[in-house]
């Protein structure tokens, strides 16, 4: 069975008080969440494996970037860790792109798609090229959208809901208190959580994409002003920020 890696760029981590320990942050998340939709999608056809690139981006003491968006995908999605390599060297674009054709091509994988933001697609690509052209290796790499991956799926639960609810009218308007009939409603409100879940993460991305600019901007300023005591000022702005809705 052929070989194909599904890249996933990482993004950067937030502090969570409330665990006590760094999280991915949110493009990393919608990254991760693409990715796992194509995985799922080619493992009926191929060998796929999850490529996590990125090392320590914000400070030595600070967790590795691949590690730290492994330890979702295999907690959170399930994934076997010998479907996951680990790129924990690069600290930018243009390194994720080295390093992991250098790895995918070590294990013998010359295929991949490169699943991340809209706005650094375009840019992976072209280091990718770069580095193909200047070293001549025949990695074959194509490109998605992370948000383009999750609207579809949710687009797919909420065709799959509407279906239902078509293919089960009559027996919903005979018998709508009827054992048969609460299974569809079950099966239709969880089809439709589903699609909602999809939709919110990719809509997350791009309205909490300002806010979170602006809280990176306003930390580095509150921890130069007040290098005594940066936590406070991390989580002063950060209720600020939930408290007017994330905007």
């Amino acid at each position: 069975m052929a070989k194909k890696a599904i890249i996933i760029p990482t993004s950067g981590m937030n502090y969570s008080f409330q665990r006590g320990k760094y999280i991915p942050d949110l493009h990393s998340h919608i990254r991760l969440a693409a990715g796992i939709e194509l995985y799922k999608k080619y493992a009926n056809s191929i060998d796929p494996y999850l490529v996590l690139s990125g090392g320590r981006t914000q400070g030595a003491k600070t967790p590795c970037l691949a590690d730290n968006l492994a330890e979702m995908a295999e907690h959170k999605y399930k994934i076997h860790s010998s479907k996951i390599l680990l790129e924990e060297l690069s600290i930018d674009t243009s390194e994720n792109a080295e390093f992991s054709r250098d790895l995918c091509l070590e294990k013998g994988i010359e295929e991949a798609v490169v699943v991340t933001n809209n706005y650094q697609l375009k840019r992976a690509l072209e280091c990718f090229k770069y580095y193909n052209s200047r070293d001549k290796t025949q990695f074959k790499v194509d490109g998605l959208s992370a948000e383009e991956v999750l609207k579809q799926k949710s687009k797919s639960y909420s065709n799959k809901a509407s279906e239902l609810l078509d293919e089960n009218r009559v027996l919903l308007k005979l018998s709508p208190d009827s054992e048969a009939a609460k299974k569809v409603y079950r099966k239709y409100e969880s089809l439709t959580r589903k699609s909602n879940s999809y939709s919110n993460i990719a809509e997350d991305f791009l309205e909490n994409n300002l806010s979170l600019n602006l809280l990176n901007l306003a930390l580095r300023f509150g921890m130069f002003l007040h290098k005594g005591n940066p936590e406070f000022i991390r989580e002063h702005i950060h209720n600020k920020i939930l408290k007017n809705g994330r905007r």
